[in-house]
C-alpha cells in the first residue's frame, strides 16, 4: 500500500514537473490549468485503480 502511494505520488510529481516545463515554454494560463487538471485526474485514477487492486488482493 505504502509503496503504491509513493509510486502514485512520484508519477503525479512527474506530471506536475512536465506541466511546469510547458508553462515556462508556453507562458499560457489555459495550458497551465489544463495540465493541473490532467495531473490531478491522473493521480485520482491511479489511486482508485490501486485501491481496487489492493482491495481484491487481500
Amino acid at each position: 500500500m505504502i509503496v503504491f502511494l509513493i509510486l502514485a505520488l512520484g508519477l503525479g510529481l512527474l506530471t506536475a514537473a512536465t506541466a511546469w516545463v510547458l508553462l515556462r515554454r508556453l507562458q499560457g494560463l489555459q495550458t497551465t490549468l489544463s495540465m493541473i487538471l490532467l495531473s490531478t485526474a491522473y493521480f485520482l485514477i491511479v489511486f482508485q485503480v490501486g485501491q481496487r487492486l489492493l482491495g481484491e488482493g487481500s
